[in-house]
This record gives C-alpha cells, sequence and structure tokens, in this order.
C-alpha cells in the first residue's frame, strides 16, 4: 500500500483494473512477523466511477471502513490510503497545506564499511545511527580512509544540520506507533547512510527538530505514511516528503525556538509535552482529535486547558507574485 518499491505496480492495477476491496492484514495476532495486504481486482479497466470497499484485519474480525470512489483513497504519491477513512478530519486538516508546505531536503549517509570506522583520532568524527538519540549526539567514531572517498562526498556534511536514523522503530507500548530518532549536528560530522540530513530553504533546524520529535508526526506517519505496516520501516525521501509542513510566522518559530532550547539545556529529551501542544495547535487539531493522536493526553490536560491554549501561529501564504 505505501512502498516506493512496489509504486509501479500500484500504478498498473489502480489504472487498468478495477479495484474491488482492500483487506490490510497490518498487525493481525500477536508477534506477527509480516504483514500482508489482500487486494481484489477485476480484469477489467478501470472505471473512474468505481467504488473500493476498503477494510482492515484487527484480532480475528475484519472491520469495514467504507466503499468510497477508487480515486478518493489514492494519494498524489500513488500510496493507498485507506486508514484516513478511520480518521478523516485530522487527515484533511493535515494534508489541507499540502499546496503551501515546506519541501524537505534529503540527504542520506555515506555508503561505507567497517573499513571506513576508526576509534582512534583522525580528520573527521563520523556518526552512525546507533550514536545519536531524541535531541541529542550520544558519542561518535572516527573515519579513516577518508582519501578514498571524493573530497564532494564529505564536505556535503560538514555543516550545521539535523540528522534521522534512516530506520523508524515500530513501537507497541502503550500503544503502536512509530518512534523517530533525531538531532541537531552543531559540528558538521560525516555520517554514514544509517542516518540521512534533513533540510529545507530557509527553515529553522529546531522547528525541524521539534516536528520530527512530535507525537503528531510519529502518528501521522504511523497511520498515513506507512499505512500502519509492523516492522523496521525506511525513512528515505519518498516517505519524507509526504508530510506537509507549513510555513508559520516568527511569533511560532520563536516559541517552538525557546521550547526546544528548554528541552537541550534541561536534557529532558523525554519531556516533549510542550512542543507536542505547540504541534497540535499548528495544525489545528481541536481535543478530541488529540486524544485520537495521543490516547494518554487526557491524563495530562483538560479539555478546558487546551482550548485556553493560543500560541498566536500563523500561515505563511506563498507569494503569488513570485
Amino acid at each position: 500500500m505505501f512502498g516506493e518499491s512496489w509504486e509501479d505496480f500500484r500504478i498498473k492495477f489502480l489504472n487498468y483494473y478495477t479495484l474491488n476491496f482492500v483487506l490490510d492484514s497490518g498487525k493481525s495476532f500477536e508477534n506477527v512477523l509480516l504483514e500482508a495486504t489482500a487486494y481484489g481486482l477485476k480484469k477489467k479497466k478501470s472505471d473512474k466511477t468505481e467504488n473500493t470497499t476498503i477494510s482492515y484485519l484487527k484480532s480475528n474480525r475484519i472491520k469495514y471502513l467504507d466503499s468510497p470512489n477508487k480515486f478518493e483513497i489514492i494519494s498524489p504519491y500513488n500510496t493507498l490510503q485507506i486508514y484516513s477513512f478511520e480518521s478523516k478530519e485530522i487527515y484533511q486538516k493535515i494534508i489541507s497545506i499540502r499546496d503551501n508546505a515546506v519541501k524537505f531536503e534529503y540527504t542520506l549517509g555515506l555508503g561505507i564499511g567497517k573499513e571506513y570506522f576508526s576509534d582512534k583520532e583522525t580528520k573527521y568524527k563520523l556518526l552512525k545511527g546507533i550514536d545519536i538519540e531524541r535531541f541529542k549526539i550520544r558519542t561518535h567514531r572516527w573515519l579513516k580512509n577518508y582519501d578514498r572517498l571524493s573530497k564532494e562526498s564529505i564536505q556535503q556534511f560538514l555543516k550545521q544540520k539535523l540528522i534521522a536514523q534512516r530506520i523508524v522503530a515500530h513501537i507497541d507500548k502503550p500503544y503502536p506507533h512509530l518512534k523517530f530518532i533525531c538531532c541537531i549536528d552543531e559540528e558538521g560530522i560525516p555520517i554514514t547512510n544509517t542516518l540521512l540530513s534533513i533540510g529545507g530553504s530557509g527553515i529553522e533546524l529546531k522547528l525541524l527538530l521539534a516536528f520530527f520529535n512530535s507525537k503528531l508526526f510519529a502518528w501521522f506517519a504511523y497511520n498515513f505514511i506507512y499505512a500502519r505496516a509492523v516492522r523496521s520501516m525506511d525513512f528515505y525521501e519518498f516517505y519524507l516528503n509526504q508530510t506537509p509542513f507549513p510555513k508559520v510566522n516568527k511569533k511560532f518559530v520563536d516559541l517552538i525556538i525557546k521550547a526546544v532550547n528548554k528541552i537541550l539545556k534541561s536534557k529532558s529529551y523525554d519531556d516533549t509535552n510542550h512542543i507536542d501542544l505547540m504541534v497540535y495547535k499548528l495544525y489545528q487539531l481541536n481535543y478530541d482529535e488529540v486524544l485520537v493522536v495521543d490516547k494518554e493526553f487526557a491524563k495530562h490536560k483538560s479539555r478546558e486547558e487546551y482550548d485556553k491554549l493560543d500560541y498566536g501561529f500563523e500561515y505563511v501564504q506563498p507569494d503569488k507574485t513570485a
């Protein structure tokens, strides 16, 4: 439903066959190792008026979602958005800013092996995925045999940047969700391909750091980018740019930066509640919608408290004269 390598296959059956139904097995039973999706295809050229029954397997029963027009479940990225019909309002709020969203810049780290890793100091430090945690770099190693690499391949990482683990972890408790690990590299350290760097024209790195460490992003990615996949997933460019992130006013950016600085100073890297609140408000989620995203939210914040929050954000509209 979502994999980049299966995109051509999806395009073929979406355009040249009638799609009768989609049934996603997902995590259909405890300790499942593989997931599967069943498709009902009719050998008949696609009709733009056809409807598709969408459902998923939940424990020992099939949960029916809807029977929309087939083209309502196809995203601009040729993925199948069946779970958008379980959280329609939230999904629509988030994707509604797509036309004015930030275009992320993505660079995968160096594809190098052990012959380039050293415990002894060299000219360059080196980071692998295992070396970082949320909001911080935990440790590093050194890059040896760098003379075998092109100068350009190293230089592209010798700058301040946001880095993220390429492998995204699936976590079951307290409820199924994804955990993204990212931090800011202040020094400009080369990275391996177990990491990637993320940026965007004129975007504050701490704003992106807050967003990619937020519960809302993890929830959106779990449901609508990775279609509730149960195995570890790769965070490649194909998936990254499916996330609509709005251009916002300076006041909101400054508030986010202040919240991130507080986390970095206190070293309370798991305490992202304040950031989560601001991201919920950024996408204009109401209290009931937040409860869908974070099932434990009511333990920390009442409806009245949440409704009173106002961070003064504004979307920056595109310059139509440009």
